[in-house]
Order: C-alpha cells, then structure tokens, then sequence
C-alpha cells in the first residue's frame, strides 16, 4: 500500500511531465497537418514555451506553499486534457476533410427485356443476344462482369433510339444500359412543355419492359486528380448537383445544378456563374450538340471541358454532390433565412419529397433539409425558369456561407466533416484541397460572393443522346455568355467584376416569413405556376443551326 501512494510523491513532476508531452504532441500535430501559417505558429510555440517555462517554475518550486502548488496543478492538468482533446479534434479534422471528397464513384447499370418476353433473370438469357449504347465508355467492363455470369453476344448501337427500337423490335433479346441513360430513354423532359404531354415511344418503352437484373461499377478517378496552381492563386471549378438521392455520388448521372465558381484566393473573390441545365451546348469532343444535364451523363470531365469551351475559359476541376449530401449538409446549419423575389408554391417532384412548400417574396425561413432543397429545386414556378432557379441556388449558398461562419456551427464542423465522407466527387488533389484549406485560414478568408446567370431561349431540338426525338432546350444567349466570360476573366486576373448588386444584399433581412408545407401520401406531381410555351424554330434559330453545321 505504501509503495502505491509512493507513486504520488512526485505528483507535480508527473503533471508538469505529462503537461510537456501533450504540448509537444499538440505541436507535432500542427506541424503534420500544416494548415497554419507562421504568422500563427510562431504565437503558438512561444506561447507553450511560456506556459512550459511558468508552470516549471511553480510546480518544480519545493519552498512554493502547497495550496498555490495545487492550484497551478488543477490549471496545468485541464490544460493538458485540453491539448489532448484539441489534437485528437484536429487529427479528426484533418482525416475527415480529406475524406470527404472521393475520388470514386460508380455507375449503375440495368439489363432489360420485353415485358411480355419469357425472360424474368439474368440465367435466361444466356447464349442470347445483348445489345448496348456505343458511347457508353464503360460498356466493355460491364460486358466482363455479365460475363462472368452468362454467355451472351453483344451487339452495339450508335443512339440511343436505335438501341431502344432493336429491343422492342426484337433484334435482340435484352440490353445493357446505364440507368442514367434510361433517364433519357424514358424521357420525363419532354413533359417541360404543356403541349407534349401526349403518348410518346417513350412512354410505350417504359410500358413494355422490364429490368431483370441490375449491377454497379465502381469507377476509380484518383488518375485524374489535378493539382492547383496557388501561385497563380486563381480557378474555375464546376459545380455539379446530381438529380439523385444514391448515397454516393455517381459518374454518371444528369446534373441539376450547374454553377462554375471562379475564385481568386488573392483578392478574396468568388464569382458564381449559373448554367441552366437545358443549355444546349457543343458536347467536347464529339462535334454533337446536346443538353447540359445530358452532358453530365457522359462523365464529369466532359462536362467540364464543354463548359470551358463555351465560356472560352480553362475550366480544369468540378466538385460533384447529389440532392443526399446537400440535405444531409444543410441539416447540421439550421435555421437559414434565404432570400426570394417572387411568393410561390412548389409542386412534389418526386416520391422521396412527398411535401410541397410555399415561399414568400423576400426572406423566407428555412427550418429543413428538405425544405431548403425545394427551394433550390424549384424552376417551373417562375417565367425564368432555370435562370431563376440558378439565382436561387447562389442565395442559398451566400446563406450557407454566412451562417458557417458563425461559432454555434464552427463548433459542429467535426461532426459535419464525418457525416459528409464520401459524398462529395472531385478531381481536385488531396493536397490542393489541404493548401486552399491552409491559405484560407491563415488570409482570414472572408469572400466577397457576386453572381450572374447565363440567359437564352427556348426552342424544341434534337439533342445528341435522343436522336431524332425533340426535346425542350434553351439557346444560349451569346451576349450573355459573352458577359459571363467577361465577368469570370475579370476575377481570375484580380479585377472587381462590375455586377449589379444582388437583391437580397438590398433587402431587410430582420423581415422574415415562415415556409408553410402541405404534404401528399398518395401522389405526386410537379404543378407548375408557369409553363414553358413551346416555341416553333425561329430565324434566329435556324441561323444558329447552319453555324453548327459549319
């Protein structure tokens, strides 16, 4: 018993050492994560010096009276629970934010048949003949992994429609296909005018077959990870919302959201260009026109260059999320009060979101995930459409970036690191994304946001990945994309865009209104306030397509 209360003899020895170790840990720590400056380092290290150097003195000092011995002991030991608990905090940070942003995803793949065939699995069409979409650049892995289940001959087609009339006209005997181009195959677009919603192929397609077996690939970017250039301090990322709720983001899927950020890290600028999905845009690479939100489907770098070649900007990087990782983001920084111009009522666009919500001109209060991506959803509501609903999102997130900031939430960044892992695509480098991390923390990095949105007009077009099947599409305004251009150059050479200012930045944001929601059990809809009219092929239209084909 003696020898066990010996141990204590030296009690303050024993602090003052352990004290030591967990400074020097607490600064191993920082040292490995290099995310501050020497302009907080140096404060830092002199700072454990001191401590150091204090508490030795005091708790080393025999002729110091007991009670003022332990006083500095019960200080030194919270002090080093302290530094203990902030160096396990940090590694957690640390791991998490490199974590979150993946560098693989996965494509999802169906085979199909007939409805009224005898198929019902994968085994029944062994030694029969598959069919698959030729610009699929996974189709060769796809066909090694049902080969490894079934003997089959596979047969490929240059378009989608050709691919989807050889099953119904039975040619062959099922198809292979990704799901994220069944989108396009069954068509829900074509409904984005009034007019058009009649019997289609489509229609008939969706009604006459069936999915016998389904697989997932998982697609491996990490060869396409690009460092940025922080010297030169100035990017163009594009941003990528993905009309999906998988847990994981996909490489293949349309995208709902389409914003590029420009950002310069010197000036502290960040300008957000929103795209509308049905911008019909030059696909890279293929001399073929098509929808944005298709463009997404045929990967993430040819959407990203295609952006880049109508902007005439290097557009080297993208950042893809889905609907999931936005609702799952936006929960953990609740309530926010967004800014709206009109009042408006969504419609319920899918099964997921059985509930629709009604916002009011000026600010409304968001008090759900939920919520908050309806918001951002909405587009059928107003005779801007995209253009609005592009405006909405950049709100959104000067509302997300405001309120991060904020202490109540920098406290939780931990646990929304951990609960966004995975969830965020990019080709962004692991040690890129820790330098602007770095450079943002040691410039005090507090943006000034600026916005714009590309407009256009509508028509009815052929797109690449429909053949000959018209579908809703905007025509890209050129003035605008010459302004955009402008806007975004000027950022990147460290010149203030001269754009006007927002009108959330003008409102009074002490005025808030509350978002009613009405919820539906048994059916969903989107209802419209606004619909599209369908516009016949103008001059201007007509103009546009001879400079194509030239």
């Amino acid at each position: 018993m003696k020898k066990f209360f010996s141990v204590f003899k030296n009690i303050y020895l024993d602090i003052y050492l352990l004290f030591i170790i967990s400074c020097i840990s607490l600064l191993f720590i920082l040292l490995k994560i290099n995310i501050l400056g020497l302009k907080y380092l140096i404060p830092i290290i002199i700072g454990l010096v001191i401590l150091c150097i204090i508490n030795g003195i005091i708790l080393l000092n025999k002729k110091l009276k007991k009670k003022i011995k332990i006083f500095f002991s019960v200080i030194t030991t919270l002090l080093l629970i302290g530094f203990i608990v902030l160096s396990v905090v940090l590694i957690n940070v640390f791991s998490s934010v490199k974590n979150i942003f993946s560098t693989k995803s996965y494509v999802d793949y169906s085979v199909m048949v007939k409805k009224e065939s005898n198929y019902k699995e994968l085994d029944d069409i062994n030694n029969k003949i598959i069919g698959f979409y030729q610009d699929d650049s996974y189709h060769e892995r796809a066909e090694k992994r049902l080969s490894s289940k079934i003997e089959a001959e596979y047969i490929g087609y240059s378009s989608l429609e050709e691919l989807e009339n050889a099953l119904l006209g039975e040619e062959i005997d099922a198809l292979m296909i990704l799901d994220s181009y069944l989108d396009i195959i069954h068509n829900d677009e074509i409904e984005e005018v009034e007019e058009e919603k009649t019997d289609t192929k489509e229609d008939d397609f969706k009604d006459k077959t069936r999915v016998i077996y389904t697989f997932k690939l998982t697609i491996d970017n990490s060869k396409k990870e690009k460092d940025i250039d922080l010297e030169n301090g100035s990017f163009v990322v594009f941003v990528s919302g993905q009309d999906s709720y998988a847990s994981s983001v996909s490489e293949s899927s349309r995208s709902d959201v389409n914003l590029l950020m420009a950002v310069n890290l010197k000036t502290k600028q960040i300008l957000l260009v929103s795209i509308p999905r049905d911008y019909y845009i030059n696909i890279h690479g293929k001399n073929a026109y098509d929808k944005l939100t298709h463009i997404s489907i045929y990967g993430s770098e040819t959407a990203t260059q295609s952006l880049g070649d109508i902007m005439d900007v290097d557009v080297l990087y993208y950042v893809k999320f889905n609907f999931t990782t936005f609702m799952r983001a936006i929960e953990y920084i609740l309530p926010l009060d967004v800014y709206s111009d009109f009042d408006f009522t969504t419609g319920v666009y899918d099964q997921t979101i059985g509930n629709s919500y009604t916002f009011s001109q000026g600010y409304n209060h968001i008090t759900s995930g939920e919520m908050a991506l309806q918001f951002v959803r909405a587009r059928k509501n107003f005779s801007e459409g995209d253009r609005q609903r592009g405006i909405n999102q950049s709100r959104m997130l000067r509302a997300v970036i405001n309120k991060a900031t904020t202490p109540q939430v920098l406290l939780k960044y931990n646990d929304i690191l951990k609960s966004l892992d995975g969830t965020f695509l990019t080709n962004i480098s692991d040690d890129s994304i820790m330098e602007i991390v770095k450079y943002v923390i040691n410039h005090n990095g507090k943006f000034k946001i600026s916005s714009y949105s590309v407009n256009g007009y509508d028509s009815m077009k052929a797109c690449y990945s429909s053949g000959s099947q018209l579908l809703y599409a905007m025509i890209p305004d050129d003035d605008s994309v010459n302004q955009a251009s402008l806007y975004i150059k000027d950022v990147l050479e460290g010149r203030v865009p001269d754009i006007e200012t927002d009108a959330s930045e003008l409102a009074d944001s002490s005025i808030t209104h509350s978002v009613s929601k009405t919820p539906y059990k048994e059916t969903y809809y989107p209802t419209p306030s606004v619909i599209v009219p369908k516009v016949e092929e103008t001059d201007k239209d007509k103009d546009k397509d001879k400079e194509k084909e030239s």
